[in-house]
């Protein structure tokens, strides 16, 4: 505010110091030169000097006064560092895994568990060690399901390895706690590769409930393989993806690690490239 006032009184003095010259000088040639106004201009020249001086202290004294308030440096928020971090705790190791009791393994060296879904909906096919699956129906998702493969019954950690053929948006990844009864009740862990994103929803009759999302730079876009983890141990659930844990979720009162389980792809955008399937005992809490 200060330098605005400032700057009117430097724009409104120096053009009147100008006119008051010119006036002197015009009367100078007809009459003799007027007294009062030369005292006038004296005048106005000494407020503009006042003004200017007292312009200049007032803001000297403020920029020495805010850079005396200004903190050296910034105060450790000793709060925000005693915070516990936010990626859970998790209760297993993957790397560790495979030397764990095995509940089921499958490479796809052959189709001897009988991968299929539904003919209308998905294809699958199991060769060169690989199982391909694909939705035949690009607004439509698909499942996949094993026909030897056991039905869980203890605290697990199960993972496989995930590919496409071609960079996708569309989501895949793995279904499980499904029971075959009239609810039809089931849980979706899903990512997204190219945006980096997961998901764990809750699949029923009457459709679906997201429990828990986020990103994660864990997880590798095309052509990557992203290997997807699970481990269930009563009503604690624990994501995992290339071995790092991205995410938990706890459900009071339920039971996570019974149930048949699959994988599952969102669309026919790209093929689904899925490998060494493993399941290993994690023991009870």
């Amino acid at each position: 505010m200060g330098f605005f006032i400032y700057a009117i009184l430097i724009s409104n003095w120096r053009p009147g110091v100008s006119s008051s010259k010119a006036i002197c000088k015009r009367q100078s040639m007809n009459t003799e030169t007027n007294p009062k106004t030369n005292y006038l201009a004296g005048f106005i020249i000494g407020v503009g000097y006042i003004l200017f001086f007292c312009l200049a202290l007032t803001l000297c004294s403020t920029f020495y006064y805010l850079s005396e308030l200004q903190p050296q440096s910034s105060p450790i928020n000793t709060f925000a560092t005693s915070l516990p971090p936010t990626t859970p705790t998790p209760h297993i190791v993957p790397a560790e895994q495979k030397n764990a009791d095995e509940i089921f393994k499958d490479d796809f060296s052959d189709d001897s568990h009988a991968w299929a879904g539904s003919d209308d909906v998905s294809r699958e096919n199991v060769t060169l060690g690989k199982l391909l699956f694909e939705s035949l129906n690009k607004d439509s998702y698909a499942f996949t399901g094993c026909g030897y493969c056991p039905q869980l019954q203890s605290p697990f950690y199960l993972q496989a390895d995930f590919s496409t053929g071609k960079a996708t948006d569309r989501g895949f990844g793995i279904y499980f706690n499904y029971e075959d009864n009239q609810s039809g009740d089931f849980f979706l862990f899903r990512i997204n590769p190219e945006a980096r994103k997961y998901y764990l929803f809750q699949g029923d009759k009457d459709g679906w409930s997201l429990l828990a999302a986020g990103e994660s730079s864990e997880i590798k876009s095309f052509p990557n393989v992203n290997t997807l983890g699970l481990y269930a141990n009563r009503d604690v659930l624990e994501m995992y993806v290339n071995g790092k844990i991205i995410d938990s979720y706890k459900q009071s009162g339920h039971v996570f690690h019974k149930g048949d389980f699959g994988f599952y792809i969102d669309g026919s955008d790209a093929q689904l490239v899925i490998d060494n399937l493993l399941i290993t005992k994690a023991g009870e809490k």
